[in-house]
C-alpha cells in the first residue's frame, strides 16, 4: 500500500532561531468569533445592525467546536487565541476543546498579552461602547458597533496594560480562561496607531519597553513558554521593536500577502484615515519586504496573518461590499485583485490557493494562521495548500507587476 501524501497545511518549520517548530497551517482564534468573508450574502439576518460591510457571522458554541475539530482531525497543531477575540470567549472555545488532549506537547498554543478583561463598571455601557479608557481616557479614532453587541463575545470591560504586572497578569488570566496550565508562544497584542492617539502610544510603548519587556524574559527564561514576538499591523512597527528590544518573532497582519507585501507606493496596504491618522508608523517609507530582511538578518521568524486579507483573495471583490484588512476594499483594491484573479484563470490556479502559498515562500516566514468559522474553510485551504501551482503562473504575475519584482515565489 502506497504511504498516505505529507500534506503541506502540516509541514513542521522552525520559528526563526527558537526550538519551537510549527506547522504551515495553524487556526486563527479570531474566526471562531466572528467568520463569513463573503460580504453581505454571509450575513445573518439580525445579527448585523450596524450595516457593516464586513458581513461578519458568529459562530455558535456548536459551530466553533466543529470548526476545532474538523481542524484537528485533518491535522492542524498550532492553534492561536487573544483574550481581546470576543472579550475572552475565543480563548474559552479554543481551552474546551484543548481540555481533553491527553498529550498537551502534541499541539502549539498561542495567546497575547497587553489588554486586561476586568468586570464592567456599567453592564449596559460595556455594550454600548466597547473602547477602553486608559490613562488619557478615552481611545480616539478607531470605533466598531459591532464589537458592543452580546454575540461579539463576553460582557467584560477591558483596559490595556504593556506593563510587567499587566503582561503577566494577562497571561496567568489567559491560562484560567483556556484550562491549560502553560502557553507556547505569547504574543504582544495590538500595540500600534490602530489603536491609539500619539500621546496614548508613546505611553503604552513606555510600559513595553521599559518593564513589560522583563515580564516576557521572566515567562520565557523560566520555562513558561518557548518564545514571544508581537502583532503587527502597520509598516515600520517591526523596524520599531527591532530597534527597542529582543524578539523570537513577529505575527504579521494585513501587510504581508499576496495583496499586500511590497514597496509602500505600489503594494502596500492602504491605510486610510485610521488611529492617529498618520499614513505610517513612524513615517517608514519602504515597505514589508525592507522590513522582512531585518527580520531574517536577526535571525527571527515571522507568522503571517490576514492571508486573504478580509476574504479578498477569496471571492476576489465579486460581493455586494468588498472588504479589505477589516474596511471596505478601495477601488484599486478590487481592480488589482481582478487582474490577479485574470491570470490564475490562465493557469486554472485557484485565487486562494495562490494567497495561501504566497507567502509561505519567503524563507523567513514559518507559519500562517488563517481564521475559519465553519469546517469546509479549514478542509478548503488545506486542499488549497497542495495544489500544484506552475512556475509560470508566478513568473506572469510579477511580469504583469502584480507582485513585487523583490518578493519570494514558490518558484
Amino acid at each position: 500500500m502506497a504511504a498516505a501524501a505529507v500534506r503541506r497545511a502540516t509541514t513542521l518549520r522552525k520559528l526563526g532561531s527558537t526550538n519551537v517548530e510549527l506547522p504551515a497551517l495553524g487556526l486563527g482564534g479570531a474566526a471562531l468569533m466572528f467568520g463569513g468573508r463573503t460580504g453581505s450574502s454571509a450575513r445573518v439576518a439580525g445579527d448585523n445592525p450596524t450595516g457593516s460591510p464586513a458581513g461578519f457571522t458568529y459562530p455558535s458554541d456548536a459551530d466553533a467546536d466543529a470548526t476545532l475539530q474538523k481542524c484537528y482531525d485533518e491535522g492542524v497543531r498550532y492553534f492561536d487565541t487573544a483574550p481581546w477575540y470576543g472579550r475572552g470567549q475565543s480563548e474559552h472555545r479554543v481551552g474546551r476543546f484543548l481540555y481533553d488532549v491527553e498529550d498537551r506537547d502534541s499541539f502549539v498554543l498561542s495567546s497575547k498579552v497587553g489588554r486586561l478583561l476586568t468586570r464592567p463598571k456599567n453592564r449596559a455601557y460595556s455594550h454600548q461602547n466597547p473602547r477602553p479608557e486608559t490613562a488619557f481616557g478615552p481611545l480616539a479614532g478607531h470605533t466598531n458597533g459591532q464589537m458592543a453587541r452580546r454575540h461579539m463575545g463576553l460582557q467584560f470591560d477591558h483596559q490595556f496594560d504593556y506593563t510587567y504586572d499587566g503582561i503577566m497578569r494577562a497571561y496567568e488570566d489567559s491560562l484560567q480562561r483556556l484550562g491549560m496550565n502553560k502557553l507556547d508562544t505569547v504574543i504582544i497584542h495590538d500595540l500600534d496607531c490602530f489603536h491609539f492617539t500619539d500621546a496614548q502610544l508613546t505611553h503604552h510603548q513606555g510600559q513595553l519597553f521599559t518593564s513589560g519587556w522583563q515580564a516576557l524574559e521572566h515567562l520565557k527564561g523560566s520555562g513558561e513558554i518557548k518564545a514571544y514576538g508581537a502583532g503587527i499591523n502597520h509598516v515600520g512597527n517591526m523596524s520599531l521593536y527591532l530597534d527597542m528590544m529582543e524578539l523570537d518573532f513577529f505575527l504579521v497582519s494585513q501587510i504581508y500577502s499576496l495583496l499586500h507585501h511590497g514597496n509602500i507606493d505600489t503594494y502596500g496596504a492602504p491605510t486610510g484615515d485610521v488611529g492617529t491618522g498618520r499614513k505610517y508608523l513612524n513615517d517608514v517609507p519602504a515597505g514589508t519586504l525592507a522590513e522582512l530582511d531585518r527580520v531574517q538578518e536577526r535571525g527571527m521568524g515571522i507568522v503571517a496573518a490576514t492571508v486573504y486579507n478580509s476574504g479578498m483573495l477569496i471571492h476576489g471583490g465579486d460581493v455586494d461590499h468588498p472588504v479589505c484588512n477589516y474596511r471596505s476594499a478601495t477601488q484599486g483594491e478590487i481592480e488589482r485583485v481582478k487582474k490577479i484573479q485574470a491570470v490564475c484563470a490562465a493557469h486554472g490556479v485557484p485565487l486562494p490557493a495562490a494567497a495561501l502559498q504566497f507567502p509561505l515562500a519567503h524563507p523567513v516566514v514559518a507559519s500562517m494562521v488563517v481564521g475559519f468559522a465553519q469546517p469546509s474553510e479549514a478542509v478548503a485551504a488545506m486542499d488549497w495548500l497542495d495544489v500544484e501551482i506552475p512556475a509560470q503562473f508566478w513568473t506572469d504575475l510579477r511580469e504583469k507587476g502584480l507582485i513585487d519584482p523583490a518578493a519570494p515565489t514558490p518558484e
